[in-house]
């Protein structure tokens, strides 16, 4: 991307990167580290023409609740509206940058 001047790069990272909640300190740790990941890497990637977006989704509806023995919480994303938010960041102008879209279920 660097080389050609132009790219799109989109982290997928969770409304966790933005908020914090009591007994999810390892978990919002990771989350903040790839937001400011992703920040700094904006701020470098703008001089080549490079975009990058932070995508904060709530909870998405998969298995991974399952297979840790978590309940899911009734209000999830499907995995295809997550989808949507992102191929909406991928359809928007070269000449647009979205630093950061969230998206939860209501």
């Amino acid at each position: 991307m660097k080389a050609q001047k132009e790219g799109l790069i989109v982290n997928v990272i969770s409304t966790a990167g933005l908020t914090a909640r009591a007994t999810r300190s390892i978990y919002n740790a990771s989350k903040w580290a790839i937001t400011g990941f992703t920040k700094a890497v904006q701020e470098e990637a703008a001089d080549y023409n490079v975009r990058v977006t932070g995508f904060y989704p709530g909870t998405i509806r998969t298995n991974l609740f399952a297979k840790a023995g978590l309940p899911l919480n009734s209000k999830a994303l499907t995995t295809e509206q997550a989808v949507k938010a992102i191929e909406f960041v991928l359809s928007c102008d070269d000449e647009m940058l979205i630093p950061e879209i969230g998206a939860r279920h209501v």
